[in-house]
């Protein structure tokens, strides 16, 4: 439908407008903020002001998407503040949220966030690059697709049980995983006996597909090795591993290294 895809420039009373055309209909919200982006104000100012024109309408939303692909120190506190009330605010609840894609490379800020009031109940599918969040099981306990590329603001065993964390609230209803964990060291961080240190078992009992991506050459590879054996998939039909690698031999090392936790 035209008025349910919106993709907000700051132009508030051309899209107060679109958000009122569209009615009662489910609206789906888009804003991208490019490499190529020049402005007056830095990147997560321009994201606060676009997304201040609809976010009257956050009750209909169905899917936000923000994308911002050039550096804006602490990018998210600015753009996610009208997002990011109290629980017992009402004001921020999203009711008809079904997905929900945040994707901000270069991110610099560690916070954890907490999004929606704590209060998405029909969300289903989440991509997720460069952020933090409080994972909850009012936000993230009905998942069915989970694109996650690790914050990298932890490390080694602690990232490895961060993410299993994420996937113990998530479990009941997960058919689709995707996880990357990105490479911000070199392997002499990490101790021998880290990757035998113990974790929780988390149990996926709906998990059809597994892609594993790693951004490097050793880091990536361990993190890896640390969280698979921690996961339990009764129900996996496809299994996808890349590794990003200048060099093929070091790639496919890394890739059989892990393949072998499933052996």
């Amino acid at each position: 439908f035209l008025w349910t895809r919106v993709r907000p420039d700051g132009r508030h009373t051309l899209f107060s407008t679109l958000i009122r055309r569209s009615g009662r209909l489910p609206v789906d919200v888009n804003l991208t903020l490019g490499a190529e982006f020049r402005g007056s104000t830095s990147a997560s100012d321009a994201a606060h002001m676009r997304l201040s024109t609809v976010v009257h309408g956050i009750g209909r939303w169905r899917s936000l998407s923000m994308r911002c692909d050039r550096y804006s120190p602490y990018f998210w506190n600015t753009a996610l503040s009208s997002l990011c009330a109290k629980p017992t605010r009402s004001s921020t609840y999203v009711p008809k949220l079904e997905a929900l894609s945040l994707v901000y490379p270069y991110n610099d800020d560690s916070k954890e966030y907490l999004l929606f009031g704590n209060n998405a109940p029909r969300l289903q599918h989440v991509v997720l690059c460069g952020i933090r969040l409080k994972w909850t099981s009012h936000l993230f306990g009905n998942l069915v697709t989970l694109s996650y590329t690790h914050h990298g603001f932890s490390r080694g065993r602690e990232a490895a049980l961060e993410v299993l964390s994420m996937l113990h609230v998530s479990c009941a209803h997960l058919k689709h995983l995707t996880v990357m964990f990105p490479s911000k060291s070199d392997s002499s961080y990490y101790e021998d006996d880290w990757l035998a240190a113990q974790l929780p078992v988390v149990e996926l009992r709906q998990l059809e597909t597994l892609i594993l991506r790693a951004n490097g050459f050793h880091a990536p590879q361990l993190e890896l090795l640390a969280f698979l054996p921690h996961v339990i998939l009764p129900k996996l039909q496809g299994l996808d591993l890349a590794v990003s690698s200048r060099s093929t031999v070091l790639a496919r090392n890394a890739m059989r290294a892990v393949a072998r936790v499933f052996y």
